[in-house]
């Protein structure tokens, strides 16, 4: 069973929703023999760049760049899912499924097509010696399609230079995992910028036993200071993923915290309910005990009076 869907990143953004896709396989088929297909589009700027374009399109609207990376997607972090290739494929890993990670790079590099590299290397039908599936007539690599144009004026006032501050802060993004390209499950298909990217991050990092959203947020501030002008410049790359990483932590330290007031409350709710219970127990047995003392001394008036007319 092989699981290839450009929309695939809503299960970063869903809780559980891969464990109950998992629950819908077959008798005898175990996460393990699920292939998920994951294309790391890069350079990274042209994937953001990319869903900008697609949402204008959508959306019909002339929304800017600079809008965009400033309004629209930091009040929609977890959109920022779908640039999310490497923790989509991190997150896959974890859950026990094989992963295919697709360099686009590499593809254009290297003269290849995403059509036939699925049907050779991943469903591994008959194929030639250089890759393209046998009898299929077309030699070269499809043409692109669905790709617009970037006009200028609607970067709106976002320069060059912030462009590829953004390339940088994405690949620092994509580092918080760690260097995991040597993982027994993943096969790196055309790697170019994926070896790049994978040798200029920490061996170690982040587990993504289970979504973490938080790093959107930091990811829309981290995309939004640049195109402010509020960023810091920091050439080393190592730097930023340190940054990042603290930041990650910080949020995650917050969230306990959160948790932790949240469950003091709700032990202070708890204890207190507990609290009016036995104080109505006891005012219901108070109550009750009144009841049978004005009845016994009712009966004892009552035996009294009785002794008194006779």
């Amino acid at each position: 069973l092989v699981l290839s869907s450009e929309k695939f990143d809503f299960v970063l953004r869903e809780d559980g929703l891969l464990d109950d896709l998992l629950t819908l396989l077959p008798a005898g088929v175990a996460a393990g023999d699920v292939e998920a297909v994951v294309v790391y589009r890069a350079p990274r700027v042209d994937h953001l760049l990319s869903h900008w374009k697609e949402l204008r399109f959508q959306q019909k609207n002339n929304e800017t760049l600079h809008t965009y990376l400033t309004q629209r997607m930091t009040e929609s972090h977890a959109k920022y899912s779908i640039l999310d290739s490497i923790g989509l494929a991190h997150y896959l890993l974890e859950r026990g499924l094989q992963v295919h990670l697709v360099d686009s790079d590499g593809l254009r590099q290297q003269g290849a097509d995403l059509s036939h590299v699925l049907a050779c290397d991943v469903l591994g039908v008959p194929c030639t010696t250089d890759g393209w599936v046998a009898g299929d007539p077309q030699t070269r690599p499809a043409s692109e399609s669905n790709v617009r144009p970037t006009d200028p004026d609607a970067l709106g006032g976002v320069t060059e230079a912030q462009l590829a501050e953004v390339e940088r802060v994405l690949r620092a993004f994509d580092c918080r995992f760690g260097d995991f390209g040597g993982h027994p499950a993943l096969t790196l298909h055309h790697p170019h910028m994926l070896q790049e990217m994978f040798a200029a991050c920490p061996k170690h990092g982040e587990s993504a036993a289970e979504p973490n959203r938080a790093i959107y947020m930091i990811l829309a501030g981290e995309l939004k200071a640049v195109v402010m002008g509020e960023a810091d410049t920091q050439p080393d790359t190592s730097a930023l993923v340190t940054e990042v990483h603290k930041k990650l932590q910080l949020a995650k330290a917050q969230k306990k915290l959160r948790v932790a007031k949240l469950e003091k409350e709700k032990w202070k709710e708890a204890e207190a309910a507990s609290a009016a219970m036995k104080a109505q127990t006891k005012d219901q047995m108070s109550a009750a005990n009144q009841a049978i003392g004005a009845g016994v001394v009712s009966k004892v008036l009552e035996i009294q009076s009785h002794k008194l007319t006779e």
